[in-house]
């Protein structure tokens, strides 16, 4: 089994972060209607006069044997350019993972 977050961050060129937040959301459903997690997080980083913390919404995905890969990069992709972003990150790790 394998865990898939995709790190999508609000501060959008074009879009409010409650449009970008709004986004991330629906592309979920379309890229993932068999199931995803959202979480609220707050990315960070040091730009070039101060700390910025920026909304960010990881979606998070379980592939499953015998369900099929999950559509990770077109997701990705659909976020990026809709959103104007620099980049979107997919980490995925290997896992075990009970489902009762």
């Amino acid at each position: 089994m394998k865990r898939h977050l995709i790190y999508c961050g609000l501060y959008a060129r074009g879009l409010t972060t409650d449009q970008a937040d709004a986004l991330v959301r629906e592309l979920a459903v379309q890229h993932f209607p068999n199931g995803h997690t959202i979480h609220e997080a707050t990315g960070r980083w040091r730009g070039l006069t101060m700390i910025v913390d920026e909304p960010t919404l990881i979606v998070e995905v379980w592939e499953a044997a015998g369900f099929g890969e999950p559509a990770l990069g077109p997701f990705a992709a659909d976020y990026k350019e809709l959103a104007l972003q620099e980049s979107v990150v997919i980490l995925s790790t290997k896992c075990e993972a009970v489902v009762i």
